[in-house]
C-alpha cells in the first residue's frame, strides 16, 4: 500500500474525506450566495410565474397536470422552486441556497456511490472534481437551473438504492424505492431517462451476469423512460424549442455532436473558453467550420478505445457512463438555441472523473522504481485542482445579475448577436435605458432578419412613450417573423390604447392564430371584444385563457369582473373564489366581497372582506360603512 492510500484510507476516515469535499466545494462556489437573478429564464420560473407564488394543493395540483412550463415538464422542480417562493418570495438568496445545498447532496451522493464502487480516494477526487470543477458552476449559479441539481440527486438516490437491491439478498423494498426515486427524478428534468442503461453499466462493473431477470428488472425502468421521452418531446414542441430538420441537416449536426463530444472532454481537464450562452456556429446554407469535420477522428477513435477497453471494466464503465448521458445533448437531433451549455457536464462527467481518480490513484501508487515521482503527481494535481478552483470562483461571479452574465457571452462571442440583445434587454429593465438603446442596435446590425431585436427595440420605444416607433418596430418584427405572437400582441395593446379597437382586434386574432397556446393573446382579444359589447365572444376567450393557464389567478379575476357586469354573480363568485385559492393577496376576496354585498349578503360580504384585509389588502374605510349599513 502506497503513502497516498495510507493516508486517505487509515488516517482519514470517508465521512472526513466526504466533508472536506463538500468544504472545498462551498469554498469556490460562495460568490453564488451574492447571486441575484438574471433574465434567462429566471422571470419565466419564478418572478414572472404565478404558478409558483401560492403553495397550496390546487397549485401543486396544476404543476402535476400542465402538459409544460417553460418548455418542459418538470413539476418536482416547480414544487421545489414553490417551496422556495414561500419562505423567500423574490429574494434570490434563498434559492441560490437551495441550489447550492442540493449540489452539496450529490456530491455527497457522488462520494457515497464510488466509495461503493471503489476506494476511499477514488470516491474523493471524483466528489471534488464533481462538486468544484467550472462546468458545473451553471448548474449550481443559475436558479433556473434548479431540474440539474434537482433531478441528479434523485437519480444517483435511485441508483444507490438498485445497488442496495442487488447486494442486499435482492429485497424487493430497495428495487422499488429505486423505481420510486427514478419517477421522481423523472418528474424533475427528463433527462434522467439514460438512468436504465447506467443500471446495466453498473451490473457490468459490479461483474454480475445479465440473465432475463436482470433484464426483465430493467423493463419498468425503461417503460418510465419512453413515457418521459414522449412527454418532453410533446413539451418541446409545443414551446418551439425544437430546431427546424431542414435548418439543421443531419449530416451537419452528426459532426456538431462530435464537436461536442470532443469540446466536454477536453474541457474537463482543460475548461476554459467558458461562457453561458454557445451559440450554433452557421446558419442554414454556410459550411461548418473544418474542425466540426475534423472532430469526427478523434470522435471515431475514442469509439474504438471504448470497444477495446470492454475487457477493462472500470475503464469502459467510466467512458460508457459519459457518452451515454452526454449522449441525448450533443444536439444531433437540435434544440434550443445554444449548440452547447456547461450544464450538459453535470451528471456525465461522473464518468470521466472516475476515470481521471483511477488514473490519480494508480499515479500516486506506482511501482517501487516509479515512486520518485509522488512528489511531482502530487504537485501537478495541486496546480490544476487550484486552477479548476479559480475558474469555479470567477465563473461564479459571472451569473452575479444580467449585466455580468451577457458581458461574458459578449466578450466572448462579440460578433453574435444574442449577448446584446439579452444585456439590452437587462439594462432596460434596469432603468439604464440608453446602455439598452445601444445594445438593441448593435443586435440588430448583427443580425438584421431577426424579428426579436426589432421586438426588444420595440418595447424599449413604449418605455420611453414613443407609441409611433413602438409600433414600427414591431411591424417590423412580424414582417420578419409572421408568428411572433408577442410583437402582435404589443402592437395590438398600443392601438387599443389609442382607441383603435378594430385593429387592436385584428392584431390580437393575429397573436391568437401565430400561437393558438399564448393564454395572454386570448386575455387581450376578450377585453376588447368586452368593450366592443360582443359578449359571447370575450366569455369564449376568457374560457380559453383560463383553460391554457388555469393557475393564473389574474385570468379568473377578470373573467368574474366581467361575469360580475353582465349580473352573472354565481359565477362571479366561483371565478373570485378560484382566484382566491391561487394567489396569496386579498383582491380576489375583496371583490367576491363586493359581489355579495350587490347580492345583499353582508354576511358574506364582511367575511370576504375581513380575510381580505388579513392578506394585507387595504379595505377602504367608506366600505365599511357600507358593510354596516
Amino acid at each position: 500500500m502506497g503513502t497516498a492510500d495510507r493516508i486517505a484510507l487509515k488516517r482519514w476516515p470517508s465521512w472526513l474525506l466526504a466533508i472536506v469535499a463538500m468544504a472545498i466545494t462551498v469554498a469556490c462556489l460562495w460568490p453564488t450566495l451574492q447571486n441575484g437573478w438574471v433574465n434567462w429564464d429566471d422571470d419565466a420560473y419564478v418572478l414572472r410565474n404565478p404558478m409558483v407564488q401560492q403553495l397550496s394543493g390546487e397549485q401543486v395540483g396544476n404543476m402535476f397536470t400542465t402538459a409544460h412550463q417553460v418548455g418542459l415538464y418538470h413539476p418536482v422542480t416547480m414544487l421545489s422552486l414553490a417551496i422556495d417562493y414561500h419562505f423567500w418570495q423574490d429574494n434570490a438568496f434563498g434559492y441560490h441556497l437551495t441550489n447550492l445545498l442540493w449540489h452539496l447532496v450529490n456530491v455527497l451522493l457522488v462520494f457515497m456511490l464510488m466509495r461503493r464502487w471503489s476506494n476511499a480516494m477514488v470516491a474523493f477526487v471524483v466528489a471534488l472534481l464533481f462538486g468544484m470543477h467550472p462546468m458545473h458552476v451553471e448548474s449550481v449559479a443559475w436558479v433556473s437551473a434548479r431540474k440539474d441539481v434537482l433531478y441528479t440527486a434523485f437519480y444517483l438516490l435511485s441508483l444507490l438504492c438498485y445497488e442496495q437491491f442487488t447486494h442486499k439478498h435482492r429485497r424487493v423494498w430497495w428495487y422499488l424505492l429505486s423505481l420510486l426515486l427514478f419517477a421522481i427524478a423523472l418528474l424533475a428534468k427528463s433527462m434522467a431517462f439514460t438512468l436504465p442503461v447506467i443500471l446495466v453499466l453498473a451490473d457490468y462493473l459490479q461483474g454480475r451476469r445479465q440473465g432475463w431477470q436482470q433484464w426483465l428488472e430493467k423493463l419498468p425502468f425503461l417503460v418510465l423512460s419512453g413515457v418521459a421521452l414522449v412527454v418532453a418531446k410533446y413539451g418541446q414542441q409545443a414551446s418551439d424549442s425544437m430546431m427546424a430538420v431542414a435548418e439543421y441537416p443531419l449530416y451537419k449536426t452528426l459532426f456538431i455532436g462530435t464537436n461536442n463530444a470532443l469540446l466536454y472532454a477536453i474541457k474537463a481537464l482543460l475548461p476554459v473558453n467558458l461562457s453561458p450562452f454557445h451559440p450554433f456556429p452557421f446558419l442554414e446554407g454556410i459550411v461548418l467550420p473544418w474542425y466540426y469535420y475534423a472532430s469526427s477522428v478523434p470522435f471515431i477513435i475514442g469509439l474504438f478505445l471504448l470497444y477495446r477497453a470492454f475487457r477493462w471494466r472500470k475503464a469502459f464503465f467510466g467512458m460508457a457512463f459519459f457518452l451515454v448521458t452526454i449522449g441525448p445533448v450533443l444536439q444531433i437531433i437540435p434544440f434550443g438555441k445554444a449548440v452547447s451549455a456547461e450544464r450538459y457536464t453535470y451528471v456525465a462527467y461522473i464518468g470521466l472523473f472516475y476515470l481521471v481518480a483511477l488514473a490519480v490513484h494508480r499515479m500516486l501508487n506506482p511501482p517501487k522504481k516509479w515512486a520518485r515521482m509522488q512528489g511531482a503527481v502530487v504537485a501537478l494535481m495541486a496546480i490544476w485542482v487550484g486552477f479548476l478552483g479559480v475558474q469555479t470562483y470567477r465563473q461564479a461571479k459571472v451569473w452575479n445579475n444580467g449585466a455580468t452574465l451577457w458581458s461574458a457571452v459578449v466578450e466572448r462571442y462579440p460578433r453574435h448577436y444574442f449577448g446584446y440583445l439579452n444585456r439590452g434587454v437587462y439594462y432596460s429593465d434596469a432603468g439604464e435605458l440608453e446602455r439598452a438603446k445601444s445594445d438593441f442596435d448593435l443586435g440588430i446590425a448583427l443580425n438584421p432578419p431577426l424579428a426579436e431585436g426589432y421586438y426588444e427595440r420595440g418595447r424599449w420605444h413604449e418605455k420611453m412613450q414613443e407609441v409611433g416607433a413602438a409600433v414600427q418596430d414591431y411591424t417590423a418584427a412580424v414582417e420578419r417573423d409572421a408568428f411572433h405572437a408577442r410583437a402582435y400582441l404589443n402592437r395590438g395593446a398600443l392601438k387599443g390604447k389609442q382607441g383603435d379597437l378594430q385593429s387592436a382586434l385584428a392584431d390580437f386574432d393575429l397573436a391568437v392564430k401565430a400561437d393558438s397556446s399564448y393564454a395572454l393573446a386570448y386575455l387581450n382579444r376578450a377585453l376588447v371584444q368586452k368593450m366592443l359589447g360582443q359578449q359571447q365572444f370575450a366569455l369564449s376567450d376568457f374560457d380559453a385563457a383560463i383553460a391554457l393557464e388555469p393557475w393564473n389567478a389574474y385570468f379568473y379575476r377578470h373573467r368574474g369582473v366581467y361575469n360580475e357586469a353582465l349580473g352573472l354573480y354565481e359565477a362571479a363568485l366561483n371565478d373570485f373564489g378560484k382566484a382566491a385559492t391561487l394567489e396569496p393577496s386579498g383582491e380576489a376576496l375583496f371583490l367576491r366581497s363586493q359581489v355579495h354585498l350587490n347580492m345583499g349578503n353582508k354576511k358574506a360580504a364582511r367575511q370576504d372582506a375581513e380575510a381580505a384585509r388579513k392578506r394585507g389588502l387595504v379595505v377602504p374605510d367608506a366600505y365599511w360603512t357600507k358593510l354596516e349599513e
